[in-house]
């Protein structure tokens, strides 16, 4: 597991190649970088639950997090049992 995460790591090196891919991986990677991304991140809510733990304060209150990550989380299995059904109904 370690080493799938350091092997996954974005670095400062994957800018020219974001750039001529138009991919956006660093919105990913650091939710909390880019202010009008964040709200729309499931990360960002983790995140922000977290940071009381390393003594930084909150950006979200606790309840706005927990509220959110249930809802991400809630949307996420709705649409996966949609997909699930539509797959299975035509047998593949």
């Amino acid at each position: 597991m370690a080493l799938w995460f350091t092997a996954s790591a974005v670095g400062p090196q994957v800018t020219p190649w974001e750039r001529r891919a138009k991919t956006y991986e660093r919105f990913i990677s650091s939710p909390f970088r880019y202010g009008p991304s964040s709200p729309v991140s499931p990360l960002s809510y983790a995140r922000d639950l977290t940071r009381p733990g390393f003594g930084q304060a909150p950006y979200f209150p606790p309840w706005l997090s927990l509220v959110a990550l249930a809802a991400f989380t809630a949307s996420l299995f709705w649409g996966a049992c949609r997909f699930h059904g539509r797959w299975r109904a035509k047998r593949l």
